[in-house]
């Protein structure tokens, strides 16, 4: 229970800092303009999330709640955007809208939809981890949030992969993955997506 308490605190303690629900958390503060000096875990996080996004192209994105948005928008009206429409949102987020000036990120256009859950959670798996083995030391440590999972220890740890074309509980895991002193994150089209209709996009 212990162990357990000391990683659900430092995960407690970073959603805090992350969370895109939280209307009192550092990241929607600093959206609102309302953060004077960045903490340096937000900051470095916005750091790499900015790295990935020039480094991927734009295929990894911040401001990607703006392209669910629209789906969300979908969903109540009942028909999917047009192939135009989507082109138009991704190319208006294509340039980031903030930079980073003397290792703290700073607004340079309207961020009201950035979240980093994409790659707050990883950090976050990471940092409790790091709390885990600093109190305890135990042999083998395994800690996952919602996808996303980091392992330390003497030993792997084996992972079952979800079939994301049969996500049932009864169904035989599509692969198994030796997870030794790492991080994975896993993500499906069963968990994720947009009903409109009798089509899942």
């Amino acid at each position: 229970r212990r162990v357990s308490d000391t990683a659900t605190a430092e995960m407690a303690r970073l959603e805090s800092v992350f969370s895109s629900y939280d209307v009192g958390s550092e990241l929607s503060r600093w959206k609102r303009d309302d953060v004077g000096d960045p903490s340096d875990e937000f900051s470095v996080v916005m750091a790499a999330a900015l790295d990935w996004q020039r480094r991927s192209d734009g295929a990894f994105n911040p401001l990607a709640g703006v392209v669910s948005s629209m789906w969300e928008r979908a969903v109540v009206s009942g028909a999917p955007p047009s192939a135009s429409d989507l082109r138009d949102v991704v190319e208006s987020i294509r340039e980031p809208r903030f930079e980073m000036r003397d290792g703290r990120p700073v607004r340079l256009g309207d961020c009201a939809e950035l979240n980093l859950n994409a790659i707050a959670k990883g950090f976050v798996v990471d940092a409790a981890v790091r709390s885990v083995a600093a109190e305890f030391d135990p042999a083998v440590i395994l800690i996952g949030a919602g996808g996303d999972l980091a392992q330390r220890g003497e030993q792997p740890s084996r992972v079952a992969i979800e079939n994301p074309l049969r996500p049932y509980d009864n169904e035989p895991p599509l692969a198994l993955v030796e997870l030794h002193n790492g991080g994975l994150a896993t993500s499906g089209g069963s968990r994720r997506g947009f009903r409109i209709g009798d089509h899942h996009y």
